[in-house]
């Protein structure tokens, strides 16, 4: 499966969500922009659920094996904790803090602050809704 091309325009962070306005319940994402410290690629495919306030997430693609995301939501703010394998079998974790706003087609997109706990970083990434 080849990830449609995605632009940084396409998810412009200025636009606040009403709170809960979208559930990211189903959604799949990848990145739209990507920092130097993170360890993904626009080939990593991310899978949501969300129950409640509880938000969690299973990823892999590119130089992940298999990733794994869980937090919880307060509005359009989300808290996580992650844990990764890479395909070199190298396990990080880190932390991060995600707002929830939408993107130039109104599809729900993810502005990532995140800090690694196990590797020298931090960054931001952004995550759109793909079909």
């Amino acid at each position: 499966m080849n990830p449609s091309p995605l632009r940084s325009a396409e998810c412009p962070t200025n636009r606040k969500l009403a709170t809960a306005e979208y559930r990211l319940d189903g959604i799949t994402m990848r990145p739209a922009e990507l920092d130097v410290h993170s360890a993904l690629s626009a080939e990593t495919t991310f899978r949501f659920c969300e129950d409640g306030a509880v938000v969690w997430a299973d990823y892999e693609g590119g130089p992940v094996a298999r990733g794994f995301l869980a937090g919880v939501r307060i509005g359009d703010d989300v808290r996580f904790r992650y844990l990764q394998v890479s395909r070199e079998g190298r396990v990080d974790g880190g932390e991060s803090r995600c707002e929830i706003s939408s993107d130039a087609r109104g599809m729900p997109c993810l502005t990532e602050h995140f800090s690694w706990a196990t590797r020298q970083g931090a960054g931001r990434n952004v995550f759109v809704a793909v079909d």
